[in-house]
């Protein structure tokens, strides 16, 4: 893309962010001279991969954010291509994971609602990976109760944890791990910063703890 690596472009994108910045993290990261740097930041606005940031004051050579067109290329995946209907089974199958999970006693939380969004909301054919944002819930209501209770499955579960957050988590990395079932088509998040914008497209594929009842026809 524009003469580098897509790649390395996905690097900058990556590197960029959710900051401001402008020519200079485009020279280090790319490894380009200044002039060179400031004609690619003038490609990437016109690109609309990049915009200047709508601050009232902002920091010289930080002046610039990504768009949601750069945002989407920062998480993109650089796996081969899949067929949109390879991805549609992997998103049916993930949708009936979601329903199992709930109903599963051995997760200690569960889906409460989920949307899609990113290149399958596209008219593209050949789709990179499945993008899905997920919001949890505790399936035992009682705050203490529920942090004993997963407090000693953690440890008995075997696994070794670097800090006290990491066993926190542990019912939630345990769901994301069964919903992800070991595929590389699956990008999924529960704090999804992105969705925090009002210009990305969604489609709700589980609400009320349920799925949809299109999510077929999804």
């Amino acid at each position: 893309m524009f003469g580098f690596p897509s790649i390395q472009l996905r690097h900058l994108m990556r590197r960029w962010g959710f900051n401001e910045a402008g020519w200079e993290l485009i020279s280090s990261t790319m490894n380009v001279p200044a002039e060179h740097a400031r004609s690619l930041l003038a490609i990437l606005v016109a690109e609309g991969l990049v915009e200047p940031a709508d601050y009232v004051r902002v920091v010289e050579g930080r002046e610039y954010r990504l768009t949601t067109k750069g945002l989407a290329l920062a998480q993109a995946s650089a796996a081969r291509p899949l067929h949109r209907k390879t991805v549609q089974r992997r998103l049916h199958e993930l949708i009936e994971r979601m329903v199992q999970a709930n109903r599963d006693e051995r997760f200690y939380v569960g889906v409460q609602q989920a949307v899609v969004f990113g290149s399958y909301l596209s008219a593209t054919e050949r789709l990179g990976d499945l993008d899905v944002h997920y919001t949890t819930y505790r399936k035992i209501e009682d705050g203490t109760e529920f942090m004993r209770v997963t407090g000693e499955a953690a440890r008995a579960s075997g696994r070794h944890f670097s800090t006290i957050v990491d066993e926190l988590y542990w019912p939630e990395d345990e769901l994301r791990k069964f919903l992800k079932n070991r595929s590389r088509v699956y990008s999924l998040g529960n704090n999804e910063i992105l969705l925090k914008r009002d210009d990305v497209p969604r489609t709700t594929i589980f609400e009320g703890r349920r799925p949809v009842d299109n999510w077929r026809d999804l």
